[in-house]
């Protein structure tokens, strides 16, 4: 079970399962106090894929920033922030603005 979040769900706790791929060392330590033991947590990082091995040649990222109405030559950050939300998101959103010094810059 690869486990994203950093916290961990009873639910997602369950004796038949082989493997645990956490996403940090702080998911693994929850995992553990959960009773997984530790030979069966892995810290892998968060899975990441994509259809295409290569990166995708600058024509093609281009089209697909226009679908998306992403500005071209900007930098692009997706602000995740699950299910259950972390917070405040505007406000991380009105940090990371500020230390690229866009602060109140439009999306």
């Amino acid at each position: 079970m690869a486990i994203t979040d950093f916290d961990v769900h009873p639910l997602w706790i369950d004796p038949a399962t082989d493997r645990y791929f956490a996403s940090c060392d702080e998911t693994a330590h929850r995992l553990a106090l959960r009773g997984v033991e530790a030979a069966r947590i892995t810290v892998t990082g968060i899975p990441w894929c994509r259809a295409s091995p290569r990166p995708l040649p600058p024509a093609e990222r281009a089209r697909l920033r226009g679908e998306l109405g992403l500005r071209p030559g900007r930098p692009t950050v997706l602000v995740s922030a699950g299910g259950f939300g972390v917070g405040r998101v505007a406000q991380a959103v009105e940090i990371l603005l500020a230390a690229a010094g866009r602060a109140g810059a439009p999306t």
